[in-house]
């Protein structure tokens, strides 16, 4: 997966390279993109498995209550 950011999003890949708490106090400086659009809809190597399940993006805290 490191691999696949250090080509697909290397501004990402970059900030992953810091020490925990510098990655943690300097998120802020991440680009606002999902990891969808970031990498995995640029991959080769990730595969989908059809399922019949309900999800949820959990993007909220009135999402994540609901769970």
């Amino acid at each position: 997966m490191k691999e696949e950011f250090k080509t697909f999003a290397p501004e990402i890949y970059d900030h992953m390279q810091l020490p925990f708490d510098e990655f943690v106090a300097r998120f802020s400086e991440l680009p606002k993109i999902s990891i969808d659009c970031a990498v995995m809809e640029k991959t080769k190597k990730s595969i989908l498995i059809p399922m019949d399940l309900e999800r949820s993006d959990l993007g909220n805290r009135d999402a994540l209550w609901k769970y």
